[in-house]
């Protein structure tokens, strides 16, 4: 037995023990991806982030979707690419584990909030002129400069911008991903988007040849939300947006969700990440340690022709938390929830499945036995068959990659590539605890071309004294 099955055994072990804690153990709510600031607007219409606090997390009331604004307007944003220092949680040790990534930062960010290892979401409208100015506050790259360059190193901290999914123009300062933005240069980028353009969820990333895998892969990923105003009439479709409001006129709630795959490692003595004997990722990261997403090698296969995802043991993350709970939600009431697929080469799957406590058992959190649930392997799908027992819940896709559909396809199972954009309709039948879950995905289904077992994704937290039965979900 090798030095990284012996450690991944003993954490195992150690969260055997853990996996009693009550869910508010360990508090990782979702919370939506903070809106960029428009410098466009005066500072009184900017919506602030709530301030750091030094109690316990406490979740804000979810809000509604505010209505579009400002169609064919300025908007100006300014982002900044720079190395972002915080934590992800890691459900095979129980544990934060400190990382140092790069992310994409709000240059007007708060002092003292939160590392998120997500991009802000940025909000337009139909016939906007949107101009983003991309700063690159990474440190100079010495491998850019060297004659021979090794195999794998490719100038990792020039980057650039791409709007993915926006119908614009890939040239000049638009869209273009032939461009290279280096350390210490600024680059504004100017997005006319057209009047007609479909309101629907998009998103932006690094395109920079070279760099691609290793930016995303840190969370340089972000939502672009177009939101519309315009109802359809006999001549013209309108947006979806105007359809999707309460009898009161509100909008429903909407959700964000941005997944990402960070496989970050921890690095040796030599300042590299660490390998085994086979010359194999060792993917153990102590306390203390910091890990970073510095080698190609962290994405691809491995010597034995398995996807380094899967063996990393890392995963999934929402807007740059893994396993949130997502909280604020009312049984029987639709919500609105924009999925966003920013992984660099794994697919991903969503269902959702009711936690029923099993006859005569005792009472405890419907998430108990899940809590820092084991690593993936053999174990974790029947501790998950065994807990999110209930019928998979049905849900409305109604767009799918920023275009709204003809009509709407029930469905217990989303399917995104990387790339992949799918807005649902969700309707939770009842209150109580729901896990969401992916299911087994095969290989040929896999962007990968391997086997992903089944795994977690999040818990969902439902309120509420309404019943619908899934049939009229």
């Amino acid at each position: 037995m090798d030095a990284s099955t012996l450690t991944r055994l003993v954490a195992a072990t150690a969260v055997t023990a853990f996996i009693t804690l009550p869910l508010q153990a360990q508090p990782r709510l979702f919370a939506d991806p903070p809106a960029l600031r428009d410098r466009a607007l005066p500072e009184a219409a900017v919506p602030q982030a709530a301030a750091p606090q030094a109690a316990a997390p406490q979740a804000a009331p979810k809000a509604a979707t505010p209505a579009p604004a400002r169609a064919g307007s300025e908007r100006a944003y300014d982002l900044s690419v720079r190395y972002v220092d915080g934590e992800l949680y890691d459900p095979a040790t129980g544990r934060r584990q400190t990382v140092s990534l790069r992310g994409y930062v709000d240059t007007d960010a708060r002092p003292g909030a939160k590392p998120l290892f997500v991009a802000p979401l940025i909000n337009a409208s139909p016939g906007d002129t949107v101009r983003m100015t991309l700063r690159n506050d990474l440190p100079r790259d010495p491998r850019c400069f060297q004659a021979n360059v090794p195999p794998g190193t490719s100038c990792f901290n020039s980057t650039n911008m791409h709007s993915h999914g926006l119908w614009v123009s890939p040239s000049g300062n638009s869209d273009n991903v032939l461009l290279s933005i280096e350390p210490g240069v600024s680059f504004q980028y100017e997005y006319n988007i057209p009047a007609d353009h479909p309101a629907g969820t998009f998103w932006y990333h690094p395109h920079r040849h070279g760099s691609t895998a290793i930016q995303v892969g840190s969370g340089m990923a972000g939502a672009l939300v177009i939101k519309g105003n315009r109802k359809p009439t006999p001549q013209a479709n309108g947006d979806l947006d105007t359809l999707l409001v309460t009898p009161a006129g509100k909008p429903y709630t909407e959700r964000t969700l941005v997944f990402l795959q960070i496989p970050y490692a921890c690095l040796g003595p030599d300042n590299k990440v660490r390998t085994d004997a086979s010359g194999n990722i060792d993917w153990t990261c102590e306390p203390g340690e910091t890990g970073k997403v510095e080698d190609m090698a962290q994405f691809g296969v491995d010597s034995n022709g398995q996807g380094v995802w899967l063996t990393s043991g890392r995963w999934t993350s929402i807007n740059g938390e893994v396993l949130p709970t997502f909280d604020q939600v009312k049984a029987g009431v639709p919500e609105r929830w924009r999925l966003v697929d920013a992984g660099v080469r794994e697919t991903i799957k969503v269902q959702f499945r009711r936690v029923v406590p099993a006859a005569g058992a005792a009472a405890q959190p419907g998430f108990g036995p899940l809590l820092g649930t084991l690593t993936r392997g053999a174990a974790l799908p029947p501790l998950i068959d065994g807990t999110c027992n209930g019928e998979p819940v049905p849900y409305q896709l109604v767009a799918a990659d920023g275009l709204t559909m003809d009509q709407t396809l029930t469905t217990t199972v989303a399917t995104l590539q990387p790339g992949y954009r799918w807005d649902l309709l969700v309707v939770f039948p009842e209150a109580g605890d729901y896990c969401m879950v992916q299911p087994k995905v095969s290989a040929s289904a896999n962007a990968g071309q391997v086997v992903s077992p089944e795994t977690l994704l999040g818990y969902v937290k439902v309120s509420g004294t309404t019943k619908v039965p899934n049939a009229d979900v």
